[in-house]
């Protein structure tokens, strides 16, 4: 419905939440940094990363499940002839017979 790639995107926006819960001391000047600041800090940042954490891995497995449903070709199957590429004519070697019993064998 969204996309690909937006459980990575909610990972990256959880992530730098994260980031800047676990660092708004160092990022926001002391007066803003007193009024941002609380005791439930950690509960933040144990959120984001929860977030961060579940938005990776569904992420993952989508991307690992489109992965498993892409069509493989067997190798072994029988190809079919295409008109365009032709394949080599393919000419058996007499020399290189050894099935065939000859005179020619150099035996006594």
């Amino acid at each position: 419905m969204f996309g690909r790639g937006y459980n990575l995107t909610l990972a990256v926006f959880w992530l730098l939440v994260l980031a800047f819960v676990l660092a708004r001391e160092l990022i926001l000047p002391p007066e803003v940094a007193a009024k941002v600041a609380g005791p439930q800090g950690w509960v933040a940042a144990l959120v984001a990363g929860a977030f961060a954490a579940y938005n990776l891995a569904r992420w993952w497995s989508r991307r690992a499940l489109a992965e498993n449903r892409a069509v493989r070709v067997n190798p072994l199957a029988e190809r079919l002839p295409d008109p365009d590429n032709p394949e080599p004519k393919w000419e058996p070697n007499p020399e290189l017979d050894f099935t065939r019993k000859d005179d020619r064998a150099g035996g006594e």
